[in-house]
Parts: C-alpha cells; sequence; structure tokens
C-alpha cells in the first residue's frame, strides 16, 4: 500500500494552514491585539500575556452548538473574561461532546489553553446525580495537581460540582465527581482500593509523555 500520496496531501494542507495562520498574525491591527490578549487570558494570567493570541484564539463563540457548552459555565466563561475559545478548544470540545467513548490526544504550545479544555471537557461529562468518581485527571506534580484544581474550579462557579485535589500526605483523601491526583498516589490508592472506577467515564492524563519516562509513573498507565 502506498502511502506517499496520502502523507504529502497531510503535509500539504499543514503546511497551507501554517501560512493561513501566519497570515493572520500580519493582518491583525496593532490596537487590536491588546483586545485579543484580554479576550483568551488563560485562568487566566498566561492568556492574557500571551503575545501570540491571534495564532492562537479562533472565531468560533462559546454559544457554538457543536460545543455544546451549557448556560452556567458560559457564565463562568464570561466572569473569567474568556470570551472565546482558542483554537486548540474549539477543535477538542467537539470531540468529546460528539463522541463521548472517543480517545483523544491533543498537542499545542504553552499557553494556547489545553488546560482549560480538558477541564471544561471533564465538567461537561459529569452526571450531577451520581457523587461517585466520574472524571480522574492525573498529573506528573502536585504543583500542578493544585494548578488543574484551581482552573477546574473557576469553570465550576455555578455547577458546583464536586471537584477535589489528593494531596501526598492525606491518608484518607476525599474522592470527588472530578478527582485531580499524581499518578503515584493513584497508584497507592488503587493498591490499597480505596478508589471505585465503577461510574468512571473519562480519564484525562496530563503532559503524557512525562508519563513514559519514571517507573512509577509506567507502572500506572
Amino acid at each position: 500500500l502506498d502511502m506517499e500520496p496520502a502523507k504529502e496531501e497531510i503535509t500539504d494542507k499543514m503546511e497551507k494552514l501554517k501560512v493561513e495562520e501566519e497570515e493572520e498574525k500580519k493582518e491583525l491591527p496593532e490596537e487590536k491585539k491588546g483586545e485579543e490578549e484580554v479576550q483568551i487570558g488563560e485562568g487566566i494570567q498566561d492568556w492574557r500575556r500571551n503575545q501570540e493570541s491571534a495564532f492562537l484564539s479562533s472565531s468560533t463563540s462559546w454559544d457554538d452548538e457543536k460545543l455544546a457548552i451549557p448556560e452556567k459555565i458560559k457564565q463562568a466563561l464570561r466572569d473569567a473574561e474568556v470570551l472565546r475559545p482558542s483554537k486548540i478548544q474549539a477543535y477538542a470540545i467537539p470531540l468529546v461532546t460528539e463522541d463521548p467513548e472517543r480517545s483523544i490526544v491533543a498537542q499545542s504550545q504553552n499557553g494556547s489553553g489545553k488546560t482549560f479544555a480538558f477541564s471544561l471537557c471533564s465538567l461537561l461529562r459529569i452526571d450531577e446525580s451520581d457523587s461517585n468518581l466520574q472524571v480522574l485527571v492525573l498529573a506528573h506534580t502536585r504543583e500542578l495537581v493544585n494548578q488543574i484544581w484551581e482552573q477546574i474550579q473557576i469553570l465550576n462557579k455555578y455547577t458546583k460540582y464536586n471537584i477535589t485535589q489528593v494531596k501526598k500526605e492525606e491518608k484518607k483523601p476525599t474522592i470527588g465527581q472530578i478527582t485531580v491526583m499524581t499518578a503515584g498516589k493513584c497508584k497507592t490508592l488503587m493498591k490499597l482500593k480505596k478508589i471505585n472506577f465503577s461510574s468512571i467515564k473519562m480519564i484525562v492524563i496530563d503532559e503524557a509523555d512525562h508519563f513514559f519516562g519514571s517507573e512509577e509513573d509506567r507502572a500506572v498507565t
């Protein structure tokens, strides 16, 4: 099977997209760049400071039917001054809402809104009538665990789901509807049979490349 034509077509499309995005950056007036910076800001400080906001932002609205964002979450987004999705969010969120069983691998540069993307997708998967663990988010450091938990809470302002983070020193951790923890802590809880996966709907692995390095993380994955 000759894959060369398909490879060439994909390469051509990627080059075309790159050129179009560069043109968008050039065409944006100087006075608008500051406005764009404020509109897509990251949870929000990182996005606001990002100088490539025209490259990272999309023309999609949170009201787009493909995103299927509930009003309570849209209000939280407005409060956080995130007025429209970044490109990674506009691409990734519909993949989850259209096919919840789909496995997704997403890659984008720092400050592009990846954490907000999977945080929002996590909230969209919650059944509020079920108090059990439904979304597990794994990170490779405790600092990241806390950052992710904080960003999910920004979006959870009006939905009021039970979002928890598990800290290393906790002997009796609280497991919420969405729970964020390190891979090592997850391994420990699994060994002790203190984590129930019966209602799990989604598992998020942040910065997944780190989970193929250490022996501890490989044991979990």
